[in-house]
């Protein structure tokens, strides 16, 4: 579904709640508080809106951030933008490690990527919804209702999907819709696991 301007608040609002339990992204702000999650997720939302993919559900109780990695680039406004976040919003004492731990995972994906053969893929950089968090199961269960969504766009452009999560009762239930985990990496006290789709039928 196609997002409008009266959605955006609605969407950033939304995932400001699933991920406001979430350790590596409390980790990066300087007071993980409503102000700066909703900051933050604000960046990341207009963003993916400019290079990416937005998708919400019907009900409006999840939505999926994804961009083909062929079509990242960085844009002017956006680093502007950026930079304002780091400043007013972000751990300045966790900065580099935190820009590390970026580096990193990005290594990590490209890395598999190249080894899988895969030359581009779908890139899920959020995924949340209504009563998702690391305590719901129940809620994270009916965040995957919108896979279909996302894999229907993998199908039809012939790429893989590729996702991390930092919630390790999500891996089972990311494994029984198809996705596979190819490598685990712990960085400080958060343990990242890395999985890819071939759904389009590879």
């Amino acid at each position: 579904m196609r997002t409008t301007l009266q959605h955006d608040r609605m969407i950033i609002n939304l995932l400001v709640d699933a991920f406001q339990d979430n350790q590596r992204i409390q980790s990066i702000l300087r007071i993980p508080n409503r102000k700066n999650l909703s900051a933050f997720f604000s960046y990341c939302y207009h963003y993916t809106k400019e290079v990416g993919h937005i998708y919400y559900s019907k009900e409006g109780n999840t939505a999926i951030l994804y961009i083909q990695n062929s079509r990242k680039k960085a844009l002017y406004f956006f680093q502007m933008w950026l930079m304002k976040l780091i400043i007013f919003s972000f751990n300045w004492s966790k900065l580099i490690s935190t820009m590390r731990t970026n580096r990193t995972v990005n290594k990590i994906r490209s890395k598999a990527a190249k080894q899988f053969g895969d030359k581009d893929f779908l890139y899920v950089w959020f995924m949340g919804g209504k009563n998702h968090n690391a305590n719901n199961l129940s809620g994270m269960k009916g965040m995957l209702k919108v896979k279909d969504k996302i894999l229907l766009e993998s199908k039809k452009r012939k790429l893989p999907i590729y996702i991390e999560t930092t919630i390790e009762r999500m891996v089972p239930i990311y494994e029984s819709h198809g996705f596979e985990f190819y490598h685990q990496e712990t960085i400080g006290e958060i343990t990242i696991h890395f999985a890819k789709n071939n759904y389009y039928g590879k």
